[in-house]
């Protein structure tokens, strides 16, 4: 972000810096084993982000999430796509760095929807404690017109039917 802000100083460049919240949506198991995954899971590249859980308990896995009480930020992928497509677009930046996140909630929210939605799945809650970033998006939100466009619940509802795909294949 300095050195972007230095060359948009500097050479009048304009280089937008977006500080994403780890997104959540069909294809993050994949994702979750990626390099930057590995630095942010103790467990490296053998675990996933617990995001990925909703995708790995569709394809029958036993999956273990955070302790419900935690407070986390959930955004979705097409939402991760849409703060994009803003900061590309916009005619003149106000700002060089936004904050990029969606809905503050329980990590047992996301336990619960799951569920509810994979009612035959083994879905369990561990003791595993996390430290959740939340970020603060009010910034993209006021000067670029950010609005998350999927709920928690819309996003999951995704999941039941990564079952029928699965099966089928």
């Amino acid at each position: 972000e300095h050195v972007a802000e230095n060359y948009n100083q500097r050479y009048g460049m304009e280089i937008v810096s977006l500080r994403m919240q780890s997104g959540y949506g069909i294809g993050r198991v994949q994702r979750a084993r990626d390099w930057a995954a590995g630095l942010l899971n103790p467990d490296g590249w053998k675990k996933p982000n617990y995001r990925a859980n909703a995708e790995l308990a569709a394809q029958g896995h036993t999956v273990s999430m955070p302790p419900d009480e935690e407070i986390d930020d959930f955004l979705h992928a097409a939402d991760t796509a849409q703060a994009f497509w803003l900061a590309a677009t916009a005619d003149k930046l106000r700002s060089w760095v936004y904050n990029v996140g969606g809905e503050h909630r329980p990590i047992g929210d996301y336990t619960r929807i799951l569920r509810e939605l994979l009612p035959e799945d083994r879905i369990d809650a561990g003791p595993h404690p996390r430290n959740p970033s939340l970020l603060d998006s009010s910034k993209i939100r006021a000067e670029l017109g950010f609005a998350p466009r999927f709920t928690l619940e819309q996003g999951l509802a995704e999941y039941p039917t990564l079952v029928v795909v699965t099966a089928a294949a």
